[in-house]
């Protein structure tokens, strides 16, 4: 019977062999490093695992492929959210949009985020995955502050309240794609007072 190999001819598993506990770590921050410097055409997984100082057998045994590996550093680049504990609607959509501004803008994953998000323009893979881990729930607390609001939620359905968190997402978006750092505290603090008045809800009291 042949030997019997993965893909790119990875080896399989030597029995016996012991499994090193920090690898996968060591590929998704290799990765996550790889496509923040020189983009996500420019993290083969040969230069994932070069940086990570493991095999590519190691690598193809956990990922099958360069995509899949991408996908799992998206995930893991993802962090819980909780809704902001302030009295007003207003105050609790700056704080949520000041949180994913640190995040998506200044947070230590930011040029990994960027690059993913030029390339998921091509990829179906890694916008689902981007969406999913990132940007959805970022954009549902969002949506659960707004339907939380007795003016605004009573009103509207979910589609609606998607656009308006949508609305409110899309500086921090265009500044995440071209690089920027703005909108800031001010501008954020701004829209989201724009954005309210034009719903015509004035500072409700959140959950009341």
């Amino acid at each position: 019977m042949g030997e019997v190999t993965g893909p790119e001819g990875a080896e399989p598993p030597v029995r016996g062999r012991k499994r090193d506990a920090n690898l996968d770590r060591r590929v998704l921050e290799a990765a996550q490093s790889l496509v923040a410097e020189h983009g996500v055409r420019g993290s083969s997984v040969s230069a994932i695992a070069q940086r990570a100082a493991v095999g590519k057998p190691s690598v193809y045994l956990r990922w099958p492929n360069h995509t899949s590996i991408l996908v799992a550093a998206i995930a893991d680049a993802g962090v819980a959210v909780e809704p902001p504990a302030t009295s007003s609607t207003v105050e609790a959509l700056t704080h949520a949009l000041d949180d994913d501004h640190e995040a998506l803008l200044r947070g230590r994953h930011s040029a990994f985020l960027r690059s993913v998000l030029f390339e998921s323009a091509f990829s179906p893979e890694l916008s689902d995955a981007l969406w999913e881990s990132v940007l959805d729930p970022r954009r549902d607390r969002l949506t659960s502050i707004l339907r939380a609001d007795p003016a605004i939620g009573a009103s509207r359905r979910r589609d609606a309240l998607v656009r308006i968190a949508d609305l409110l997402h899309a500086p921090l978006l265009e500044a995440l794609a071209r690089r920027g750092d703005h909108p800031g505290r001010h501008e954020i603090a701004t829209r989201v007072a724009t954005v309210i008045e034009g719903v015509g809800v004035r500072s409700q009291p959140a959950g009341a």
